[in-house]
């Protein structure tokens, strides 16, 4: 079973999107209150406290962004952390994005290394390039068209972080490692 802690709904819908047309019923999706808890490490101590409930997970994935939170390096340790400790390591990995998600969607579309401030950033480039004109968070709609681009995206990704762009640099995402994971427990 993997488990997968997204902060927000765009990625949440974007996930069971893909986990849906790919037909892959061992994954659970949880999504962090936007309001309370979607801060990166509350979502990190969140999948902690969710392993501990359900008697443990082959694989979890933290999904969240840097873009204004400050927890988004302490989030960062403390997976690598909770990774590494030699009683009963636990099996997390961070799917992340700099500056946002959007990154990740922008992938879909086209290769860059081109640097963000932030989301709305993102979003504009996106709406301007024309590669979404009416781009809207967590679209059914939009997701769909998405996963049909799945292979550029991870193409893309590759791409980016083999140019370097694999610490805190803008711009970085390593979402595309999940969805290979997603992809490859789909088959099984």
């Amino acid at each position: 079973m993997t488990l997968i802690v997204c902060e927000g709904e765009t990625e949440t819908k974007y996930l069971k999107t893909l986990c849906q047309t790919l037909r892959l019923t061992t994954a659970s999706i949880y999504v962090c209150d936007n309001g309370t808890d979607s801060a990166p490490i509350n979502l990190v101590n969140r999948a902690e406290r969710l392993n501990l409930t359900n008697d443990g997970y082959d694989h979890i994935y933290c999904v969240f962004d840097k873009d204004i939170h400050e927890s988004f390096d302490r989030a960062r340790e403390r997976i690598q952390a909770l990774n590494k400790r030699s009683r009963k390591p636990l099996p997390i990995k961070e799917a992340i994005s700099i500056p946002s998600f959007e990154l990740w969607i922008l992938l879909h579309y086209e290769q860059t290394d081109r640097s963000f401030s932030n989301s709305a950033e993102v979003v504009r480039y996106i709406t301007n390039q024309n590669h979404i004109r009416a781009y809207k968070k967590a679209d059914d709609s939009i997701c769909q068209e998405l996963i049909g681009k799945l292979e550029i995206a991870i193409a893309n990704a590759v791409w980016l972080e083999k140019r370097g762009h694999t610490k805190n640099e803008n711009p970085m995402t390593n979402v595309h490692k999940l969805v290979e994971h997603i992809k490859e427990i789909s088959i099984k």
